[in-house]
């Protein structure tokens, strides 16, 4: 067995366990994505949703209204609001590009912004 695929077993397992380090977000097209549940809990949304007493705190969670590519776009940025929120320098703007954000003011864009908001963003 590959190095890889164990990794993959353990996380599973320790996902039906309830102890997985890393939170399951599905999109709306269903394309699921891993991530470190530290970083996940970047978001204001997601970490109520992992604390609360809802369906979505054993660590699987559906957004049944946001396509894949914005999704992938939010777990871009909580891993970026990691990345530099300690830092000494500032850290390079991040970049929201328009065929992600549906244009300008289009309805992705506040999303983004909503979660860069509520990832402690200014």
């Amino acid at each position: 067995m590959s190095a890889e695929l164990g990794d993959k077993m353990a996380m599973l397992q320790a996902q039906e366990d309830g102890t997985s380090p890393f939170v399951k977000l599905i999109s709306k097209e269903g394309h699921e994505f891993y991530v470190d549940r530290k970083c996940a809990m970047m978001s204001g949304t997601i970490k109520a949703m992992l604390s609360g007493g809802f369906m979505e705190s054993k660590g699987e969670i559906r957004f049944a209204e946001i396509r894949g590519a914005i999704l992938e776009r939010v777990i871009q940025y909580v891993y970026y609001k990691v990345k530099y929120t300690k830092g000494n320098v500032a850290p390079p703007e991040f970049e929201i590009e328009p065929e992600v954000s549906g244009g300008e003011g289009g309805g992705s864009e506040r999303l983004m912004r909503a979660a860069a908001t509520s990832a402690g963003a200014a």
